[in-house]
């Protein structure tokens, strides 16, 4: 499918593909990256709403994507490679839709390599902790 500049506008933001957003346990995000892998259609209207992200920097959008995607208690069972007792999560293919967002809504497509994306996936996902202990500590 072609992009359109205003295909954003296109995504219903209660679809039903998105309801389970974000996901709180592995099996479930497993069964979307899955659904994800095999379906065309639900890969382009997935790479539409996590465009609808933005951001000012590949790190805040990735961020954001990934906060719409899982939520930071699943997050904290993940680490890009499974290291240290955790889930593998470049095993989820789930980088190639979040890439092929953050390249669609640069300023400058050129400049977002995938070595960024993946790299900003890895900081997300090694934060998340932290993340939960100040949410807690606003409380």
């Amino acid at each position: 499918m072609e992009h359109r500049p205003n295909a954003i506008m296109d995504v219903d933001a209660d679809d039903i593909d998105f309801e389970l957003l974000p996901f709180n346990n592995e099996n479930d995000l497993r069964i979307f990256a899955e659904k994800l892998a095999s379906d065309k259609a639900l890969r382009y209207k997935t790479v539409q709403r996590f465009e609808s992200f933005g951001g000012r920097k590949l790190s805040l959008q990735v961020g954001a994507i990934l906060s719409d995607l899982l939520t930071d208690e699943l997050a904290k069972t993940f680490s890009w490679l499974g290291q240290r007792g955790n889930a593998n999560f470049s095993q989820l293919r789930l980088q190639k839709p979040i890439y092929a967002a953050a390249k669609r809504t640069a300023k400058e497509a050129g400049v977002v390599t995938q070595i960024q994306v993946k790299e900003a996936i890895e900081n997300w996902l090694r934060h998340a902790r932290d993340r939960i202990e100040a949410k807690k500590k606003k409380r």
